[in-house]
């Protein structure tokens, strides 16, 4: 490496030599305008987005591309893998992190390798804690490399917890249905972000980019609680348990009520935003909590028997919704939420005037005088174009 470039560097970053498999970084290109230094990263992400434009071009049917050399903005054109991952905690703590990071950068369709690439091989508790990690990631895939072990979840039929009453492959199962439930709100908000800038730019995101003025969205573990979108709020722990069965983790909710769209049991969270909430957090367990104000788009997919995400075309449409409570006085009792819901055929590459866009709102509103026959409740719903 020139040490004339290299002393010119604020910091290196990843901490190792840039020139490893890569062009010395002060040689100069064709044009003599810009140096490898300068244009390292623009390689990967060129190339992905030249790929995109030739099927752009050449075919009516939207392209799937994902890469793993990238630069801020690749997201226009195509998803990421976050690269070699070792099956470690660790490593499963650093996809959260790092797919986070990607959403800052304007990649917002991208994952971890679930259950690590590499560095050993994987093991039951792990392999199916990051499948449940993964699966609330954007992008989801399974992914060793040649020389390890197989991972994927049937490998695990034989492993049990509970008496021998579930197989991690079942732990693994619901988890992979309960993103095929997510796909409408994922889609939707995913579209939402590539249409319009004022949603922040981010899905997959820390807590303290929806509630940047509450002390505890920055003090609370990043890797185990993370915001999807403006509506839900994933509570995973990620670190090793010392007992897989019977676990409890602490977790920070922001204020106001949270209630858990996967266990509807449960009664909602009422949080004043100054407390932890302990949640069971065995290999079994994990809570995903909509927010209040906050309606979703939601299918049943285990129920729905559903194997691909075309399927999905075929069936209604749930609406999950958390009123919020806006009584300011004694006299009345008002409630609200609004929500978002887009579709199209997900298929085509011009989607101008082949998508549908639903605004949706609710409200309730009751006088409080003990009679039963005043309340109000409204659904609306209404196409944008």
């Amino acid at each position: 490496m020139s040490a004339s470039v290299a002393d010119k560097f604020y910091y290196t970053p990843t901490g190792r030599n840039l020139e490893m498999k890569s062009l010395p970084i002060d040689t100069e290109h064709a044009n003599s305008k810009y140096r490898q230094l300068d244009t390292h990263n623009y390689y990967g992400a060129h190339q992905i987005a030249v790929t995109h434009d030739w099927f752009k071009t050449n075919s009516t049917k939207r392209p799937f591309i994902i890469g793993r050399s990238t630069f801020a903005g690749t997201g226009k054109y195509a998803g990421k893998w976050l690269g070699d991952s070792r099956s470690t905690f660790a490593d499963m703590q650093r996809s959260v992190t790092g797919s986070m990071m990607m959403n800052i950068f304007g990649i917002p369709f991208v994952g971890g390798d679930i259950c690590g690439f590499s560095g050993g091989n994987s093991n039951a508790y792990l392999c199916t804690r990051w499948h449940q990690v993964g699966a609330f990631q954007p992008f989801s895939r399974n992914h060793r490399d040649c020389n390890g072990k197989p991972q994927e979840p049937y490998r695990f039929i034989n492993d049990t917890i509970f008496g021998g009453n579930v197989t991690m492959t079942d732990l693994m199962r619901k988890a992979i249905y309960e993103k095929y439930s997510l796909i409408r709100y994922y889609y939707t908000h995913l579209f939402l972000l590539s249409q319009d800038s004022s949603t922040n730019g981010a899905f997959y995101k820390p807590m303290f980019f929806e509630f940047p003025n509450i002390a505890g969205a920055y003090s609370a573990a990043t890797s185990e609680n993370v915001m999807l979108g403006p509506s839900l709020k994933l509570s995973i722990k990620t670190s090793e348990n010392k007992n897989w069965e019977n676990e409890k983790n602490d977790y920070f909710f922001p204020p106001g009520k949270w209630c858990d769209i996967l266990h509807p049991q449960t009664e909602c969270i009422l949080s004043t935003g100054d407390q932890k909430e302990f949640l069971p957090a065995g290999i079994a367990d994990y809570q995903l909590h909509l927010r209040d104000g906050h309606i979703i788009p939601f299918q049943n997919a285990s129920a729905l028997n559903i194997s691909k995400s075309e399927d999905l075309q075929k069936y209604p449409v749930d609406l999950h919704i958390n009123p919020r409570n806006n009584t300011r006085t004694n006299r009345t009792r008002i409630y609200s939420a609004s929500g978002v819901y887009v579709n199209d055929n997900g298929n085509t590459t011009d989607q101008d005037g082949t998508f549908n866009r639903y605004s949706i709102s609710f409200s309730y509103n009751d006088v409080v005088d003990g009679k039963n026959d005043d309340e109000t409740i409204v659904l609306r719903v209404s196409v944008k174009d």
